[in-house]
């Protein structure tokens, strides 16, 4: 009884007590097809302030997701701490949730994503009001999301550079809407300077029109999820 009452009433016996007690942050984390258990995806706890900043040391744990999805984190700060929980998806969304830990308790969260899809030239011009932005740059020159569509509108396969600054767009717009473009990123570069020296309408021919067309058909590609 007298260790009891000296551990209720000590606050530094309480937090090791609280150590000892392995509060944790525990989990799974699914996918979208029917909520398939995701494993081999790295989760981080983060300790944060209330309004979301974060208390050095920043991280306070790490876990890899199992073959079930699960993950645990074990040995937390206890006494109402709150954590930032994130998760880096293989298709480059982190998921984000932020929850609280009490002493000698186990935290429980649930993630499930799915990997924004790319579409398509047709999709983006009959669907503008789906498009992330209004304007962007397309060889080094900004255009209105109107103009934008003109040019998804008129492309031409006569003109290289018609046909490579559509799928310019459309890939800009799969990056912007959340697709990953690691294997894209370089390759939408190499567009976008072709196009600064070879302007929309020129028309290149030779060497040239056959490099834009190479660069024309790898983000045809992409932007079909191929």
């Amino acid at each position: 009884m007298t260790f009891l009452l000296t551990l209720i009433s000590s606050s530094a016996t309480t937090v090791k007590a609280c150590y000892q007690m392995s509060d944790a942050i525990e989990g799974y984390v699914y996918w979208c097809e029917e909520w398939e258990p995701k494993p081999g995806l790295t989760v981080t706890a983060y300790r944060i302030t209330h309004n979301g900043e974060p208390i050095s040391p920043k991280i306070e744990g790490t876990d890899v997701t199992d073959e079930d999805g699960h993950f645990r984190i074990e040995k937390l700060r206890a006494k109402g701490e709150w954590y930032k929980i994130e998760v880096s998806t293989d298709c480059g969304l982190v998921l984000e949730k932020e929850v609280q830990v009490f002493c000698g308790e186990t935290t429980r969260v649930t993630f499930h994503y799915c990997c924004p899809e790319p579409h398509t030239i047709g999709y983006w011009k009959n669907h503008p009001e789906e498009w992330p932005v209004d304007s962007l740059e397309i060889g080094g020159v900004t255009y209105a999301q109107e103009e934008l569509l003109d040019i998804l509108w008129s492309a031409k396969a006569k003109d290289a550079t018609s046909m490579l600054a559509a799928q310019l767009i459309a890939a800009k717009l799969n990056v912007l809407n959340g697709v990953d473009s690691t294997d894209i990123s370089e390759t939408i570069n190499d567009a976008d300077e072709f196009l600064s020296l070879h302007p929309l309408g020129s028309n290149p021919k030779g060497e040239d029109r056959r490099y834009a067309l190479q660069l024309k058909d790898l983000l045809d590609q992409f932007n079909n999820g191929s």
